[in-house]
């Protein structure tokens, strides 16, 4: 079997695990025909490039492996068949990881799964036909081989829409606690208004009072000044015709004039006061304004917070329930495989009787058995025992030597 003939073959290397061949040939800089294996697991050391140079593909930044031709050679089964070990590697060993944030997860289950056969083919493994025991074989394979990789979907499908949930519970929980907040500050807020259209109709109302008395004492003071000024000037007037008149009463007027000053004193003084009421009034209602206007502020912050959490959470209802649509189509196909399956596998075992009604049975060939039983496990009964170097000390993932194993 030529070389290239075996690219795309699964083999089995000793203490590393399973991989696919993706290329035969030299690598530069390097002596010798090498192998460039796509590990499985996705413990290899490189991605396929050597130096700068891509020489194959891999499914992992770490699973590619190259080794030298001879290491291996006898690792590769001869098939009678060169596509019965063609198999399909698995597109990841392990369920691939999503971020949990998945507002950026956009591709439809659709897309994702791989294109089922055609009816013709469909029709052609239920036709009869020089074959039907390999045909049906091979049919089922490769709907066994779909059925894998429609579950191995579904599975990372599931865990997608997990760490989906997560993040679901996490904004329920901050839309729930911003709820209680926007209730909370409303609350307040309401409170506070409240409180201010109190003590705004208790300092209106004061206000106007001492308005009132304002203009009260005003009018006092100004018939007192004129009941001064008139005396003053009857006394003036009269002083000279009345002399007699004030040295007999001479304290009368005095005494008039001295309650009067008293009078316009404690009147000032009430005026005074009342002056300062009005300017401790007008700061107290400017710190109310400038505290309404800041409850204001954050009343309507918490407002546009919540519309935003709200809008984020029907964005998440939406791709759920887009999700739960995607696994509910994705089981339904499931089913629909797992039924011609079944069906393929009941058309075989009727073959099955029909062939062995009408031939002798013969003991089957099996290459692939006696390779296997001609492999022998070099590293049986070692510790640290390397299968490419075939040296002690180390396994073949840390082989030191880089000229045959990279």
């Amino acid at each position: 079997m030529d070389n290239q003939d075996c690219i795309g073959l699964v083999i089995e290397v000793p203490n590393i695990g399973r991989g696919q061949i993706r290329y035969i040939g030299s690598v530069e800089t390097k002596k010798g025909t090498f192998v460039g294996i796509n590990l499985f697991a996705g413990n290899g050391k490189n991605d396929g490039t050597f130096r700068g140079r891509r020489y194959f593909e891999t499914s992992f930044p770490q699973s590619g492996l190259f080794i030298q031709w001879e290491k291996i050679a006898n690792l590769i089964p001869i098939p009678s068949n060169p596509e019965a070990n063609m198999t399909i590697p698995p597109a990841s060993p392990t369920p691939v990881r999503i971020n949990a944030n998945f507002l950026g997860y956009h591709e439809p289950l659709q897309n994702s799964f791989p294109e089922i056969k055609s009816r013709t083919s469909i029709s052609n493994v239920i036709q009869p036909n020089d074959d039907p025991m390999q045909t049906t074989s091979s049919d089922l394979k490769m709907l066994q081989t779909e059925l894998v990789q429609y579950k191995r979907l579904v599975e990372d499908q599931r865990i997608v829409f997990e760490e989906i949930q997560a993040a679901i519970d996490e904004y329920e929980t901050k839309l729930d606690t911003t709820e209680k907040e926007k209730v909370l500050l409303q609350n307040q807020l309401d409170h506070e208004r409240t409180s201010h259209q109190r003590q705004k109709q208790f300092y209106e109302s004061e206000h106007d009072q001492l308005l009132t008395v304002i203009d009260e004492l005003q009018s006092e003071i100004n018939r007192n000044a004129a009941i001064l000024a008139e005396i003053m000037q009857k006394e003036k007037k009269n002083s000279l015709e009345n002399d007699y008149v004030m040295q007999d009463e001479p304290n009368s007027d005095a005494l008039l004039i001295n309650d009067l000053r008293e009078q316009i004193l404690e009147l000032q003084q009430h005026k005074t006061q009342a002056e300062l009421h009005r300017v401790q009034w007008e700061k107290e209602k400017e710190q109310l304004q400038f505290r309404n206007q800041s409850l204001s502020k954050n009343y309507k912050n918490l407002t546009t917070e919540m519309t935003e959490y709200q809008q984020k959470s029907h964005d998440t209802e939406t791709k759920e329930y887009t999700l739960n649509k995607e696994l509910d189509d994705a089981r339904k196909k499931i089913g629909e495989l797992e039924s011609r399956v079944e069906e393929l596998s009941k058309k075989q075992e009727e073959n099955t009787l029909i062939v062995d009604s009408n031939i002798e049975t013969l003991p089957l060939y099996n290459p692939g058995a006696e390779v296997k039983s001609t492999l022998v496990n070099a590293a049986a009964g070692r510790s640290l025992w390397c299968a490419l170097c075939e040296k002690d000390g180390h396994e073949s993932v840390d082989c030191p030597y880089d000229d045959k194993f990279f």
